[in-house]
């Protein structure tokens, strides 16, 4: 892999896990994560897994998250302004 490619992805994943608990809340955040332990210890998963996981406990449809920050590709694109 490049080096553009490496400064690109290498944080995504903490930085997507981080967003997804600032969404459904810390208590929700740290049941799925629980509950994901629990149902797939020493089991192959998919990301298809973890959503099901997190919708459970959020209680609600994260589809659009996932689709934003995990399915699609690209960067990004913000508008900051003041």
């Amino acid at each position: 892999a490049s080096d553009v490619y490496k400064r690109q992805t290498a944080g995504k994943g903490s930085a997507v896990l981080n967003m997804l608990r600032t969404i459904i809340g810390r208590d929700k955040f740290a049941a799925t994560l629980k509950q994901f332990a629990q149902a797939y210890a020493g089991k192959q998963v998919s990301t298809g897994d973890f959503r099901k996981t997190a919708e459970q406990a959020a209680g609600g449809d994260l589809s659009y998250f996932f689709i934003q920050w995990i399915e699609s590709s690209g960067a990004p694109e913000f508008k900051l302004t003041y």
